[in-house]
């Protein structure tokens, strides 16, 4: 038996099962998109360091050049003339900067600058930059090989 003059209506819209499955969608997407922003956060934060690296090693080089090489390499980095709040940044200090592998000679001159992750709104990922006296540097992250 058929009902005249009844119709029925489609109920238009989504269907509960259709909105999860775009909220999953969305969540897997956010996911990915953070672990992507988080690691170029890293990167612009280590940035930082490698600036700083390169600030020692150019007061490096003048202080070399200005002696020639006699007289004994400087103690540390605040002997290069940095003071304090010259190497203060966001993300590290002068104490994160150390000059390490020093070999200073009157016809040479070779060093690796370090600067070590210890501040506590330092890079997410803790590490180690270096800087060597060819040029050449290395980020060394905690967890990695």
């Amino acid at each position: 038996m058929f009902c005249e003059g009844v119709t029925f209506r489609r109920n238009s819209g989504f269907t509960l099962v259709e909105l999860m499955v775009v909220v999953l969608i969305i969540t897997i997407l956010s996911a990915i998109g953070m672990s992507f922003q988080t690691r170029f956060v890293d990167s612009a934060k280590w940035t930082e360091g490698k600036t700083g690296c390169g600030a020692i090693a150019t007061s490096l080089r003048g202080y070399y050049a200005q002696t020639c090489g006699e007289g004994g390499p400087p103690a540390d980095v605040k002997a290069l003339g940095f003071g304090p709040g010259d190497l203060e940044g966001k993300y590290f200090t002068l104490s994160d900067y150390q000059i390490t592998d020093l070999v200073w000679t009157a016809t040479e001159l070779e060093y690796k600058i370090v600067c070590v992750s210890t501040k506590e709104n330092a890079p997410g990922t803790p590490g180690q930059f270096n800087l060597y006296s060819s040029g050449e540097y290395e980020l060394i992250l905690e967890g990695e090989n």
